[in-house]
């Protein structure tokens, strides 16, 4: 019968160790040359990513700025992608927000102040919005829709104000400076449930933009100025401005100025109301 060979237990001779060092000089090479990123990694390393979050104000800061970073939960600001979250049932806060900033979305029970600065958002619910020289815009991830609570106040310096999305204000609408309100495009519009100043200002509706003031009686051309004209036009297929509930017209007490309503080109403006309209005898009017 023929008998297997044994299997030798004796150690390996130079050969096997000559080897089993080659080997091991091998992979400490190769770990040398990963490290160095000489080699590509078998597992790819993906890139630092800031995970979307629910941000909190807790006003441990300053207690008023949105760009202090210790009045938020877990001290961080809100970053692009994050929904916020501002209550505040303790004190009449008004939370200033005066550099550009993107979020995903605002929720605030409270106050709301832009000063110099554009906030990007796809929607934003607050109590009080105010606009100093400041502007509010979608993000880049679409649309915008805005519901204000209360009061909607705009002070700007440059003579437009844009309505870049769909702006509800169940409130007032207070314009502090003369500035014409444009909404441009299907996707702008802005409706006020309560009064507005609207001899302060003017309005341009165009290509399918819509402003509706259904709550407005009374109309004042506001102005100690000569000279002064105010503008409410609405142009384009769709575009249009809800005035059904303004009863009178005053005119300016100052020469030469003058108010104008002008709907052209498929726009539609709604004075179906209107019962009185006042020259007034007082003031220079020449």
């Amino acid at each position: 019968m023929a008998h297997k060979p044994r299997r030798s237990n004796a150690r390996p001779g130079f050969l096997g160790k000559f080897r089993s060092r080659r080997r091991v000089k091998a992979a400490r090479l190769t770990r040398k040359r990963l490290s160095q990123r000489l080699l590509a990694t078998p597992i790819e390393k993906l890139e630092n990513r800031h995970l979307l979050a629910a941000v909190t104000w807790d006003g441990g800061g300053d207690g008023s700025r949105w760009l202090d970073p210790q009045n938020w939960a877990g001290d961080t600001i809100p970053q692009a992608g994050d929904d916020v979250t501002i209550e505040d049932a303790g004190s009449d806060l008004v939370v200033t927000l005066d550099g550009n900033t993107e979020v995903a979305s605002v929720n605030s029970t409270e106050q709301l102040l832009l000063v110099g600065a554009e906030l990007k958002t796809t929607s934003l619910v607050a109590d009080v919005l105010h606009f100093d020289n400041a502007s509010l815009a979608p993000s880049s991830a679409g649309t915008l829709d805005a519901n204000i609570a209360d009061r909607l106040s705009i002070t700007q310096s440059a003579s437009d104000f844009v309505i870049a999305g769909i702006f509800n204000v169940g409130g007032d609408l207070v314009l502090s400076e003369l500035v014409t309100l444009i909404a441009d495009g299907s996707y702008a519009s802005l409706s006020v449930d309560g009064d507005a100043n609207l001899g302060t200002g003017s309005l341009l509706a165009r290509s399918g933009g819509t402003f509706i003031f259904a709550g407005v009686t009374a109309y004042q051309f506001q102005s100690d100025s000569q000279s002064e004209r105010r503008t409410y036009i609405a142009t384009g297929a769709d575009s249009r401005i809800d005035l059904s509930g303004l009863q009178t017209i005053t005119g300016g007490t100052q020469f030469n100025n003058d108010t104008v309503f002008r709907a052209s080109d498929g726009g539609h403006i709604d004075l179906s109301a209107v019962t009185a309209v006042v020259d007034p005898d007082q003031g220079n009017t020449g």
